[in-house]
């Protein structure tokens, strides 16, 4: 009889071990892929900031104008025009040098060299 109850015991533990194993899986592995997925998103958002900031120092610029801070304007198209070179968007690193010589004409630096924009 005492054999009886030991293994009656341990077989009740183990399935006790069994499921509560089971439960602790199925709760947190979701959590641990969510985690990944926000992760992998994460730098994927990081990248395509990356990709995306001569953009948005182009927008930037663009307020700034509006505010006239042609200083900080045309440093700013400066940055944009370097991401869009580096990118190879040459239309828009055109564009933007265009835009920082108007912010410079707005100073009265209009004997800057053309090379200086760089």
């Amino acid at each position: 009889m005492n054999i009886k109850k030991k293994l009656l015991r341990s077989i009740s533990l183990s399935l006790a071990l069994a499921i509560t194993t089971s439960l602790l899986i199925t709760i947190f592995s979701p959590v641990s892929a969510q985690e990944n997925i926000k992760s992998i998103s994460q730098t994927s958002l990081i990248a395509n900031d990356k990709a995306n900031l001569p953009q948005m120092q182009f927008d930037l610029g663009k307020v700034l104008f509006e505010k006239a801070d042609f200083g900080k304007a045309a440093e700013v198209w400066r940055d944009a025009a370097a991401g869009f070179e580096r990118q190879g968007d040459k239309i828009n690193q055109a564009w933007s040098l265009s835009l920082v010589s108007l912010a410079l004409q707005n100073l009265g630096e209009t004997t800057t060299s053309p090379n200086s924009y760089r």
